[in-house]
């Protein structure tokens, strides 16, 4: 069993709170600065362009249609500073602008407030539902679930910039409500409105698909299908060219990602030394493959790597299925498992890590004690503001892209995950 000898239950967790607590006061810092919300700014400008049936994937349009708001509006100077689109591009999907579109109807002025209220209001659901589901009645063990989620180092960052990340968290949140308590028509439609951040909602659909809960599944297709049926029914071609120039422009991203090297350079006439900067930020091991195979050789094949990173997550996937057949693994652990997949493969920035990281704090109470040391070292990078320190140090980006990587801490917590399932569990007989 593993145990730190000089180290008893009481004083890890003051040391815990401790390190918490210091991490959560350095890493909210960035919301007393006066920063523009550029997620929001962005969805509000492309669900306005939605309303008036032009498209927002059209990046000088996108920063025309800003320009106008700002023109008619009441709008800070920062904020009119601030224009959407490249270089971080528009990758939402449509019926997530669909849903923009709505509340683009709200003047702007009182648009950033309101959302700060309903992410504020949101998060704090997400905590009351996550204490509940651990079946824990303290307040001591809410203060520790609170740190544990306020200290983490990239919630500044989806909450200055105002992006739907907390509102799917909230509808995955109430999906997973449901479905333990087998409301799967009630589950399958959050999961729907879920995909607000698609992405984010793959791991939960085969995590639906692996426990053969078919009517979610179905009812999940019917309600993310909904808002295209929506947009088709009103203009077809106008929904026809929506869809194609997103998937066109998530595409191009992705390429552009696999793109950057050392030094910068151009990328179809774009300059990219920007991106050189993003790096530290995604999820994906695959940019990051291709930046040390381009620091390395010079040039770095695309279809190649990306090959690589896709049959890396086919055997990510694999791994967790025989695990979950031969252990059948709690659902909370099983989705920690689908969305460290999902984060190393896809493009994601690391204040995603926020969702496996809530379920690994809901699967709290069915972790062998064993593994709770190799767990927190695990996650202990979600919380450092190592960004933001290192920066400042002018440590060389080649050293700490491989070591404080997101990348790094999601396969650790993917294998630190699998070995306390493979692991012999307490009261568990050896076969």
């Amino acid at each position: 069993m593993f145990r730190i000898p000089v180290l008893s239950d009481k004083m890890l967790r003051y040391c815990l709170v401790f390190y918490l607590l210091a991490c959560t006061a350095i890493n909210i810092l960035p919301l007393f600065k006066d920063t523009a919300p550029l997620d929001l700014i962005t969805l509000y400008t492309a669900g306005s362009m939605v309303r008036g049936r032009e498209n927002p994937y059209e990046d000088a349009a996108l920063k025309d249609a800003w320009r106008a708001i700002g023109s008619n509006q009441s709008v800070r100077q920062r904020e009119k500073e601030c224009e959407p689109g490249i270089p971080t591009a528009l990758l939402y999907s449509p019926n997530t602008l669909l849903a923009y579109s709505f509340l683009s109807m709200a003047p702007w002025r009182i648009m950033p407030l309101a959302i700060r209220l309903a992410h504020a209001v949101m998060l704090a659901l997400i905590l009351i539902v996550v204490w509940r589901m651990q079946n824990r009645k303290s307040l001591q063990g809410l203060l520790l679930l609170t740190l544990a989620l306020t200290g983490f180092n990239g919630l500044a960052w989806f909450l200055s910039g105002l992006n739907p990340t907390v509102f799917a968290m909230f509808f995955i949140v109430l999906f997973y409500r449901a479905f333990k308590k087998d409301r799967q028509v009630l589950a399958g439609i959050f999961l729907g409105i879920a995909t607000l951040k698609i992405t984010l909602v793959i791991p939960f659909i085969l995590f639906v698909l692996l426990r053969k809960k078919w009517k979610i599944a179905l009812v999940f297709m019917l309600a993310a299908i909904l808002p295209y049926a929506y947009l088709f029914m009103i203009d077809a071609a106008y929904a026809s060219r929506l869809v194609t120039s997103w998937l066109h422009g998530t595409q191009e991203w992705d390429r552009l990602m696999y793109a950057i090297f050392p030094g910068g350079g151009t990328w179809h006439g774009r300059d990219i030394w920007k991106w050189n900067e993003m790096l530290d930020y995604l999820t994906s091991l695959g940019p990051l493959l291709s930046f040390y195979c381009r620091a390395v050789t010079g040039e770095a094949s695309y279809v190649l790597i990306k090959s690589i990173v896709l049959l890396f997550g086919a055997l990510l996937f694999a791994i967790t299925v025989l695990i979950d057949r031969k252990k059948k693994i709690v659902d909370e652990l099983l989705i920690v498992m689908l969305l460290c997949m999902e984060l190393l493969v896809n493009y994601h920035l690391h204040y995603d890590a926020f969702v496996p990281l809530v379920f690994l704090l809901m699967a709290g109470p069915s972790v062998p004690k064993r593994w709770y040391v190799p767990l927190i070292a695990a996650t202990s990078f979600f919380y450092l503001p190592y960004n933001g320190l290192l920066i400042r140090l002018e440590v060389p980006k080649q050293f700490y892209l491989w070591v404080f990587n997101m990348a790094v801490p999601l396969l650790l917590l993917f294998f630190c995950v699998a070995g306390a399932l493979i692991g012999k569990w307490p009261g568990e007989s050896s076969s």
